[in-house]
Parts: structure tokens; C-alpha cells; sequence
């Protein structure tokens, strides 16, 4: 089974949106195994560390996709568990949730490719971790990977929800892929 996230600033889509001319895709692999194999092909970032993670709604939920806060709209990190926060001090910390993914990407002369295998997400419909119809989000800055390490304390606080990845550059919806050739 595949799934993608698809960015093509050449063609208007209702499941993605950026602000730049960012092109390029995130490609989900899942056989009979529990465990997905993520490959990320992007073109069109500023050079450096980009956080990148799943969002707990999809791009087609959005009502405005011409707006520039359209994918704040998306929600926060998809997440399974109970995520931490001021009330929830138990809850699962920024880093190991269930949409965190790699946490971030590396852009280098605009490209940047990154492939790894991910147990925490699924594309089967009927699980509870199943990332098909959210979205992914590629952010402006580096996640910190929720290490809290600031002087600032709004800045830790954050760090443990969303490690301070910055403004929401792009977003694109995760489709099912039906044609098996992909």
C-alpha cells in the first residue's frame, strides 16, 4: 500500500499549498509489516534544517487554501497518545509523536532527500495510527527535537509541544495512491 504528499506549484491542487515554489514528495510505503518506509524528495527550500512533521487535519479541510495561514489551520502534530502540555505533564513529549517523523530535513543547494523506515505511523485505514487523509507540514526553521534547552520559558514550553520549528511554509494531504505503478 502507498500513500503520498505531493507538491506541484505548476498545477492547482486542493491537497497542498506553499508558499514558495517548493515541488517534490513525501512517498509512504507500507507492505504487510507494521512499519512504514518514508522517502522525502523536496526541491525549492532555503538551504538548512526544516522541521517537518504529520498534522492532525487534512489540506482538503481547509476551507481558504489561498490564504497564507492555511495550513496553521491543519492543528497540531498528529498524535495517538496524550500529548504533553501545561495541564497534561505526563503526556507524550514533542519528539515522540506519533506525527513527528524524521523531525527535520536537510535542504542543500534547494534539494532535499531523506529515506528512513517509521514504526509509529500506518496507512491501514483501520488503525488508530493511520496518517492517510492528514497532512504534512515542512516548516520554516529547525525542530529542536523538543529538548527544551532555552533561557526563554514560553520558548521551552513550546520546544515540548512543537520543538520551535517556525512558520508553516508548505503543507500537502497524504492520498492513498490507487494506481499500484507509482
Amino acid at each position: 500500500m502507498k500513500a503520498v504528499a505531493l507538491w506541484n506549484p505548476d498545477k492547482k491542487s486542493k491537497y497542498s499549498f506553499s508558499l514558495s515554489k517548493i515541488k517534490g514528495y513525501v512517498l509512504f510505503t507500507q507492505n504487510d509489516s507494521t512499519t512504514v518506509k518514508v522517502n522525502i524528495f523536496i526541491e525549492g527550500l532555503p538551504d538548512g534544517n526544516h522541521g517537518i512533521h504529520i498534522h492532525e487535519k487534512g489540506v482538503s479541510h481547509v476551507s481558504d487554501l489561498t490564504s497564507a495561514d492555511c495550513c496553521d489551520k491543519l492543528g497540531g502534530h498528529f498524535n495517538v497518545e496524550e500529548s504533553w502540555s501545561l495541564t497534561e505533564p505526563n503526556g507524550t513529549r514533542h519528539g515522540k509523536h506519533t506525527g513527528d517523523l524524521c523531525l527535520n530535513i536537510n535542504s542543500k543547494n534547494g534539494i532535499a532527500t531523506h529515506t528512513y523506515f517509521d514504526d509509529k505511523i500506518s496507512l491501514d485505514e483501520e488503525a488508530e495510527n493511520c496518517i492517510l487523509e492528514r497532512s504534512v507540514v515542512i516548516h520554516e526553521d529547525e525542530d529542536d527535537l523538543g529538548k527544551g534547552l532555552y533561557y526563554d520559558e514560553e520558548k521551552n514550553i513550546q520546544s515540548m509541544i512543537s520543538g520551535n520549528a517556525g512558520f508553516r511554509l508548505a503543507c500537502a494531504e497524504i492520498r492513498l495512491i490507487r494506481d499500484p505503478k507509482f
